[in-house]
């Protein structure tokens, strides 16, 4: 079974931000970086965001905030842009945390294993402890692997407080 939905209403682009500042250890004064790599992402068309109209402020879900980080721990992996950005993506439809869920369902926390590859690397995704095991028996020599579940649970609870500080 799912965990609980945080309320997520609301979220902006300056919300998103400050829970990747949170999540991924940024000091102050050092956001520079993480927002030119973000808006590298953006001219690569990733997230897909809705288009609200000229003067209307975009709404982020938390699918696109779990899509940013997954694609910043990808980047910070060795991973080209491009393919982060289209490893998160596919990574995060197939997630159970798309819709904001903070906790794993039943099958336990989910991984993403990432392989590098001459053409483009790919990933296996498994949930659990024992499917964990499972693959590490059997890993490729070179891989990377992302706990999922845990950057959804820093995320999300740093997206909520970051909306209810502004509140």
């Amino acid at each position: 079974m799912a965990g609980k939905k945080p309320h997520f209403s609301g979220i902006r682009r300056k919300h998103v931000e400050a829970a990747l500042v949170k999540v991924q250890s940024i000091a102050p004064g050092k956001t520079a970086a993480l927002r030119a790599r973000l808006l590298h992402l953006r001219h690569l068309g990733f997230p897909k965001l809705p288009e609200p109209g000229s003067g209307q402020a975009i709404s982020y879900t938390p699918a696109h905030a779990l899509e940013m980080l997954i694609a910043l721990e990808l980047e910070s992996l060795g991973q080209a842009p491009r393919y982060a950005a289209e490893l998160a993506a596919s990574i995060v439809r197939q997630s159970p945390h798309r819709h904001g869920a903070k906790e794993s369902d039943a099958n336990g926390d989910m991984y993403a294993s990432v392989s590098p590859n001459e053409e483009r690397p790919r990933y296996t995704l498994f949930f659990g402890s024992e499917a964990k095991l499972e693959f590490l028996a059997s890993a490729p020599r070179v891989f990377s692997m992302i706990n999922v579940s845990e950057c959804a649970r820093e995320l999300f609870a740093a997206l909520e407080k970051a909306v209810a500080d502004e509140q």
